[in-house]
């Protein structure tokens, strides 16, 4: 099997993170592994798992603009792009490896995207999302082949749907030099997302806002909303309801 694993580096990621080529010899293998190395969130260790187990697994990040404009010269692509140029490149490498399988992590591709891939590209034989807990819109899973969650009470709820899923617990990569390194110094450490709403990380949060009441020194790392946030409050019903609000907004297509 052949298989492509797409994942968008998060905006804020990008933000706080420069990621120019140094100098036009730089090589676009030599910027992944520059990326890879920083073991941000699940990295490439997907593809390097798959690639131990006999698959070929190649990893793409698509939203890299850097990176995927030097793909495009490396391989001789002179075409002009849009605004929309992330999806054109990626899909001039998807016609370019012709993989059987698409493992799309996160919810930056879905619904009706999903579905113009297949029509385009005949040799696709499956497409496959991966997520944690918060579970998308059905209509946003259901052009897909397979999801696999880390949440097995999302695989029960999918299954309802008659969507296939598989749950598969979260994971470290035991041999990642980054965690083999770090000194560990905090009594208490959370890393990861915290979203307000009911198809969120509520649960998880007021879980997190125990243990910061309970314990003094916690550290939070988390490019999303503070765990207090969610108190009783006006402050904390008043963001909860406007992300209830846009999980409504993303379930209708026509919007």
């Amino acid at each position: 099997m052949k298989a492509i694993r797409i994942f968008d580096l998060p905006s804020l990621y990008l933000e706080q993170n420069s990621f120019p080529l140094p100098n036009e010899n730089y090589s676009y293998s030599q910027r992944m592994s520059d990326v890879f190395a920083d073991n941000y969130g699940q990295s490439n260790n997907v593809g390097i798992s798959l690639n131990e187990l006999g698959y070929e697994c190649l990893e793409l990040l698509p939203n890299l603009q850097s990176a995927q404009k030097q793909w495009l010269k490396e391989h001789d692509f002179n075409v002009s792009l849009t605004e929309n140029w992330k999806l054109e490149i990626l899909e001039i490498q998807i016609e370019y490896y012709k993989p059987e399988t698409l493992i799309f992590a996160g919810w930056s591709y879905g619904g009706e995207y999903i579905q113009h891939l297949k029509n385009r590209f005949s040799f696709l034989r499956k497409l496959i999302l991966c997520f944690g807990e918060s579970l998308p819109p059905m209509k946003f899973i259901s052009s897909f082949d397979h999801v696999i969650t880390h949440d097995p009470k999302n695989v029960s709820l999918l299954k309802q749907s008659n969507i296939k899923a598989t749950h598969i617990y979260h994971a470290f990569n035991p041999s990642a030099e980054l965690i083999q390194k770090k000194v560990i110094t905090n009594f208490l450490t959370f890393a990861g997302s915290i979203k307000h709403g009911d198809s969120e990380h509520t649960s998880r949060a007021k879980i997190l806002e125990n243990l910061m009441t309970t314990f003094q020194d916690v550290k939070v790392y988390s490019s999303v909303i503070p765990p207090t946030l969610y108190g009783e409050n006006i402050k904390g019903k008043l963001v909860s309801l406007f992300h209830n609000w846009l999980a409504f907004l993303e379930s209708i297509d026509s919007l």
